[in-house]
């Protein structure tokens, strides 16, 4: 390509985004373009670091797929997070339920 906009909007241009590669002899450019990338899992100057290293999260995005696994990020897609309130002092304060609202409000 002759940029590396044009190289960016070539890549991205595509329904997949599992892993990505850049070979470059600038470090500073090759993370600069690997952030831009639309990919789950992006190498700089290798091709399957991302595969060996399995404390990593693994997992694409686009019709790659979704969440990870491996990795805390992985552990985390296993959850199912839910939030739990218990009323500590329930003989304090009585919370009643207001009556339905209808809509529209008449004037």
């Amino acid at each position: 390509t002759k940029s590396d906009e044009e190289s960016i909007a070539l890549a991205n241009d595509c329904d997949f985004g599992l892993g990505s590669n850049i070979f470059t002899r600038s470090t500073r450019r090759a993370e600069k373009l690997g952030a831009q990338l639309e990919a789950g899992m992006t190498s700089i100057n290798d091709f399957c670091s991302t595969y060996m290293a399995q404390s990593l999260p693994f997992g694409g995005v686009k019709e790659s797929g979704f969440d990870r696994f491996a990795g805390i990020e992985g552990l985390r897609g296993c959850c199912v997070p839910k939030s739990v309130v218990v009323d500590r002092f329930p003989l304090i304060m009585n919370t009643n339920i207001p009556p339905p609202l209808c809509y529209p409000v008449a004037d």
